[in-house]
């Protein structure tokens, strides 16, 4: 979700993110590369994916061609929307002291869009008629276990999050004040 999220983002502010893009569209292949290429697990090779985002510094040690220019696009776009005025807001809330503004700041965007869209569904499922018994940090789970991964649900959400997603920078602007 992390990189489908920032994509998106990157395409609202008219960022060109060739790489993260393949890497959004072709997510499978992208890992099985690397995995093969660097003989390691895919939670670690999805972590190393998103540690470009995450972290300032430049992955190091990488020989895999895809991935070190995708950190590469990585490390721009993180400055790039740290220069976006309609994100200015999150600045204060990124830890400074860790020598990591720039990671700080994707993490926090990220969890802004996701916890906005994880917010949306809620409440459309709560109308809906579904008890929702948790929100949990990138979802929910519903009361009624029959209904875990229920295809109709799923559908659901993913369509009023693709209609919400283009009002959330906007109306999150307009009630901050920036």
């Amino acid at each position: 979700a992390m990189q489908r999220i920032l994509l998106w983002t990157c395409k609202q502010f008219g960022l060109g993110a060739p790489k993260l893009e393949h890497y959004v569209e072709h997510r499978e292949q992208c890992l099985n590369e690397l995995m093969q290429s660097r003989s390691i697990t895919k939670a670690k090779a999805k972590q190393l994916f998103q540690i470009a985002w995450t972290s300032r510094k430049p992955l190091r040690d990488v020989k895999d061609e895809f991935l070190r220019r995708y950190d590469q696009e990585a490390k721009g776009l993180q400055s790039a929307l740290m220069c976006v005025e309609k994100l200015q807001w999150i600045r204060p809330f990124c830890n400074e002291e860790k020598d990591n503004l720039e990671g700080s700041f994707i993490s926090h965007l990220f969890q802004f869009v996701e916890s906005r869209l994880t917010a949306c569904v809620h409440e459309d499922l709560q109308r809906a008629g579904f008890e929702v018994a948790a929100l949990i940090f990138d979802g929910l789970n519903l009361a009624d276990g029959t209904l875990f991964g229920s295809q109709d649900i799923l559908d659901r959400a993913h369509a009023l999050s693709s209609a919400q997603v283009d009002n959330l920078f906007t109306g999150f602007c307009a009630v901050s004040g920036s």
